[in-house]
């Protein structure tokens, strides 16, 4: 029994050294064997031989290794891409970068009439919603613009490419659009999707209520055939979703019980730009805008004028949701963006550019990295422990970077996907999750009650014992970091 659990164990490597069958060969496994007592049970729970897991753990400041466990062996990530993301955007653009949405003009404004084009060029701004645009609208009005007499042009040139986030191949999800699976494009309104609401009817036979949110004239179309039930019924639903070019259609069946609450379906839609328009058609006469021309793509007039700009939040604020709460949406279009101020390439192919010259410059060999987008949703995107582990010290040794990203973080038992770990003492985790089918993921910072910071990161793939079990497993090791233990410290830290 005792040799079948010290060769299980035989891959771990404890404070630089690996784990030897015999516990005694090795006298800096004995310092630190109170560490190695309390993770045994850990590595040596049935479900973690269910999983394949790497682990690496180093110390903040010095960067000596704490723990390793298949360090090397690549997996995948999930959503923990996201901190690569994260830490390169910051490194090319800065904390405080803003992403703009701008309203040109051409022509002359006479009595409350543009005679002219008017032209709103996109600027990838991952927090764009059709509120925003309402307002923006309204701002025109105060400029004395009533009327357009041409067209309002859409420019959308700043990201290009196909809308889909790539690496991701589940048919089901191109078919029904979930709202994690958004298109990306330099228009982009509410997060790459829309809300369908269904609520019962007056009474038992009638028809249900069933509507867009925010209605899509001209480009999403929605059909119903749904009735309301008897008060005590089962609510029964089904959602069809149909993409077309220049269409998007949508039909919803079946029955929903009378006095029930209102039931939402969130689903993405295909093509930024026409639904952009969609709403802008919707919103243009809400606001008293009158429009004699189409709404239409196109060019930026070289004698054009600017009326108006929106800016999005900082970069920083902007990553804290996208981490925080695992946004593939605002990741996404960070990275294409990243392509286009870099490269002038706003594709995911140009924002992976500057990820790999960024991994490579922190001392990660991007030939020893697989990358599909800057989301993780992929299972062709592959990375190691010891991999994120160097990216995570690389970006909290760098002024420019580290605040930013360590406050993108999920506080354990307070906020973001960690809301409901470490509930019994919160604050000492920040991290980033990843969730895919038979995967799960944990990387960030932790702080020991003696002080000590460490930079983790833990992949499970191959998950068969249930993504609760990983979960716990983690937590577990973690856990036994956050007590004080005995180890060989060198006498200085390595920060400069």
């Amino acid at each position: 029994m005792l040799r079948s659990l010290l060769r299980r164990l035989s891959p771990l490597i404890v404070a630089g050294q690996a784990l030897a069958a015999d516990p005694t060969v090795d006298p800096r496994l004995q310092a630190d064997a109170a560490l190695v007592e309390r993770i045994r049970p850990v590595l040596a729970d049935r479900d973690f031989g269910r999983m394949v897991v790497g682990i690496h753990v180093v110390e903040l400041d010095t960067g000596r290794p704490v723990v390793a466990w298949r360090a090397d062996e690549p997996m995948v990530p999930a959503s923990v891409m996201k901190v690569v993301t994260a830490a390169a955007a910051l490194d090319a653009l800065g904390p405080g970068h803003l992403f703009t949405t701008e309203v040109w003009a051409t022509g002359e404004l006479v009595d409350g009439v543009l005679q002219g084009d008017l032209v709103f060029r996109g600027g990838a701004d991952p927090t764009l919603t059709a509120e925003r645009i309402w307002r923006l609208l309204l701002e025109l009005r105060t400029l004395g613009l009533y009327r357009v007499a041409g067209d309002v042009v859409l420019h959308d040139r700043y990201l290009q490419g196909d809308p889909v986030i790539p690496g991701w191949d589940n048919a089901r999800d191109h078919d029904e659009g979930p709202s994690y699976f958004p298109p990306i494009g330099a228009l982009g309104l509410d997060f790459g999707s829309l809300e369908i609401v269904v609520r019962p009817g007056p009474e038992p036979g009638t028809p249900a209520v069933v509507a867009l949110e925010l209605p899509a004239p001209g480009y999403v179309e929605l059909e119903h055939r749904v009735t309301t039930g008897a008060e005590r019924s089962r609510t029964r639903l089904e959602l069809e979703r149909v993409v077309s070019p220049g269409r998007l259609a949508f039909t919803v069946s079946g029955s929903v019980a009378a006095g029930a609450s209102v039931r939402r379906f969130r689903r993405a839609y295909a093509e930024p730009t026409a639904y952009f328009a969609a709403v802008l058609r919707y919103l243009l006469p809400q606001v008293g805008l009158e429009l004699d021309g189409q709404v239409r793509r196109g060019e930026l007039a070289p004698d054009a004028r600017r009326l108006r700009s929106l800016s999005s939040p900082s970069l920083a604020a902007i990553l804290m949701d996208t981490n925080k709460w695992s946004s593939n949406y605002m990741a996404e279009t960070v990275l294409r963006a990243l392509g286009a101020e870099v490269h002038g390439l706003g594709t995911t192919d140009g924002g992976l550019q500057v990820v790999r010259a960024w991994l490579e410059r922190i001392g990660v060999s991007p030939e020893r990295v697989a990358l599909a987008n800057g989301s993780g949703l992929s299972r062709d995107t592959r990375l190691t422990a010891a991999q994120l582990t160097t990216v995570l010290r690389a970006a909290a040794r760098d002024p420019r970077v580290g605040p930013e990203l360590v406050s993108s973080l999920a506080i354990g038992g307070q906020d973001g996907t960690l809301r409901e770990r470490f509930t019994e003492e919160p604050q000492w985790v920040r991290g980033k999750t990843g969730t895919l089918a038979e995967v799960h993921a944990l990387a960030g910072f932790l702080l020991a009650r003696d002080g000590r910071r460490y930079a983790f990161a833990i992949l499970a793939n191959d998950v068969r014992a249930g993504l609760d079990d990983a979960k716990r497993l983690m937590d577990a090791l973690l856990a036994t970091l956050r007590e004080p233990f005995a180890a060989d410290l060198p006498a200085e830290s390595t920060l400069p």
